[in-house]
């Protein structure tokens, strides 16, 4: 049995269809050798609603705080579009500045790519730290 490429896949679900710019920012950002899957991944299986839930609270965060969080609106618009019970998982990608979440559907289809650029284990720390009202 073949083992997939997770990042190859990503790679080529970004390529098929119509070229938006979080497609562009993602392949640019997956050209770098060092962005490599995060198969310890912290992202789950889950339903469109709670996948709502958690994205509309970040979209408003990233946007409050001028964090640039590239295809993060697209993604939110294309789950608003799904029925609520729809699953997602997703797919953590990481690399020293770079973290991308890849999202696909049951069907094995991109939903949404989120890139994030200038990302460190700090910006993290100092973003979660916001969230909760230490900062």
């Amino acid at each position: 049995m073949r083992t997939v490429n997770r990042k190859q896949a990503l790679v080529d679900a970004l390529k098929e269809g119509l070229s938006s710019s979080w497609q562009r920012a993602a392949l640019s950002a997956l050209d770098d050798a060092e962005v490599v899957y995060d198969g310890s991944g912290s992202l789950n299986d889950g339903p469109v609603d709670e996948w709502l839930s958690i994205y509309r609270i970040r979209l408003k965060h990233c946007q409050e705080n001028g964090i640039q969080a590239i295809g993060l609106a697209e993604f939110v618009q294309n789950l608003e579009q799904r029925m609520p019970n729809d699953m997602v998982r997703g797919e953590p990608f990481d690399g020293p500045t770079t973290h991308i979440a890849a999202f696909w559907d049951a069907a094995g289809n991109l939903v949404g790519c989120v890139t994030i650029l200038g990302w460190s284990p700090e910006r993290g720390q100092e973003n979660l730290d916001r969230a909760l009202g230490k900062r």
